[in-house]
């Protein structure tokens, strides 16, 4: 079985989601009662994962409909590049788009 990119999202997502849970229990910002809040921690994991789901479409079918032939190549070769290399590249690319607009 191969991950899609789906996978990898939901994956750092919980691992996130524990994190965050581990962090809460030991270093609480307030007291709060878990049992009157799951509703709400419910419907906003659904929320911010359909969310997810309808922009990554949304930005998929947008981007490769519009790409234009000379840079589809370009394309395919960054997409074959394992992840750890496409998570540094991306990072890069944040970082100097960051860079831009502080200066703009």
């Amino acid at each position: 079985m191969t991950w899609q990119v789906d996978d990898y999202e939901i994956t750092a997502f919980f691992a996130l989601v524990l994190i965050f849970e581990f962090g809460e229990r030991i270093w609480p910002a307030r007291r709060i009662d878990r049992l009157t809040d799951i509703k709400l921690d419910i419907l906003s994991f659904a929320f911010a994962l359909t969310v997810n789901r309808v922009c990554n479409y949304l930005f998929r079918a947008t981007v490769s409909s519009w790409t234009p032939p000379h840079l589809a190549t370009v394309v395919a070769a960054l997409q074959s590049l394992p992840s750890a290399v496409r998570i540094l590249i991306a990072l890069f690319m944040v970082d100097f788009v960051i860079y831009w607009i502080h200066r703009a």
